[in-house]
């Protein structure tokens, strides 16, 4: 799981349309159980496919709100002491709720 998260990770740090084909194949119905798994490095995954895809466009900004990405994000902030997916976690946040 983690290798196929990092994997979308990487995909979305692309163009828009790249973006857009990623969740015109379903990836928001994927997405919440990447951001709900107890695994720390599939979770810290999660947090950069949503700072990623966040960082492009208001368009997919309100799809990932409207999904709900916004909790499980702010939960793990305030449940971790691990600094690498606080600043993960944080980046993605600031990124999905800008504009």
């Amino acid at each position: 799981v983690y290798e196929s998260a990092w994997c979308i990770a990487n995909l979305a740090s692309g163009n828009q349309y790249q973006i857009q084909y990623l969740l015109d194949r379903g990836l928001l119905e994927v997405l919440p159980s990447i951001m709900n798994s107890r695994h720390s490095r599939v979770f810290e995954q999660g947090a950069w496919i949503i700072g990623n895809i966040s960082a492009d466009a208001n368009k997919f900004r309100r799809a990932l709100v409207e999904k709900g990405m916004i909790h499980p994000l702010c939960s793990r902030i305030i449940h971790t002491d691990d600094f690498t997916e606080i600043q993960s976690t944080s980046w993605a946040l600031t990124n999905l709720v800008r504009g």
